[in-house]
């Protein structure tokens, strides 16, 4: 019998010890870094990233080849000095500048599509608050079919015809009225209103 209370408890203990365990790992899992996590960072930041570490790189190169360059009595030893360090010194530095310049293009564009965005949606805001703007009863009147024609004249314009914009005398003319027709210039689209 004391065998059997001894073998219980050890048995609780070895599965209370799995269950921590399993706890606990499942902790250090959750704080591991994964590839999501380096793929979420912008292109444009790993431009940037690239350009500040090309541009000190390539100034290293260039003055330890010039270190080495006139540490050689010979111009046949300076050479290898000059065309290994140099040259690729001068193109990490050239390409990192690039890559600064590709960043900061990157960032023009970004802010201008934001700044664009919002200027829209201000637009939109305003016209909402007006609600009688030139852009409601644009739409107002070719919904309507109601189409506008000069005091005098015979032919039908849309609100936004430059004939007719901002002239005192216009009458409102219903599209499809007979003895009209349509302005060669704003070309409105005539509604049949009977169907």
């Amino acid at each position: 019998m004391s065998t059997d209370a001894a073998t219980v408890p050890a048995a609780d203990a070895s599965t209370n010890g799995a269950g921590s365990r399993q706890q606990r790992l499942a902790a250090a899992v959750k704080n591991l870094r994964t590839r999501q996590s380096l793929s979420a960072i912008p292109v444009d930041r790993w431009v940037l990233i690239a350009g500040a570490v090309m541009v000190p790189l390539g100034l290293a190169l260039m003055i330890l080849a010039w270190y080495g360059a006139a540490h050689k009595p010979l111009i046949i030893q300076q050479f290898p000095y000059l065309l290994s360090g140099g040259l690729i010194g001068l193109g990490l530095m050239i390409t990192g500048g690039l890559a600064y310049f590709g960043y900061w293009v990157t960032r023009l564009v970004q802010e201008n599509r934001t700044n664009t965005r919002q200027l829209i949606d201000a637009i939109e805001r305003l016209a909402g608050v007006t609600g009688d703007g030139e852009a409601s009863r644009v739409t107002t009147a070719a919904g309507d079919g109601v189409l506008l024609a000069t005091a005098t004249g015979s032919m039908l314009h849309r609100p936004d015809c430059p004939v007719v914009a901002n002239r005192p005398g216009v009458r409102r003319v219903k599209a499809g009225t007979p003895g009209f027709e349509p302005c060669k210039i704003c070309e409105p689209e005539l509604v049949d209103l009977t169907t």
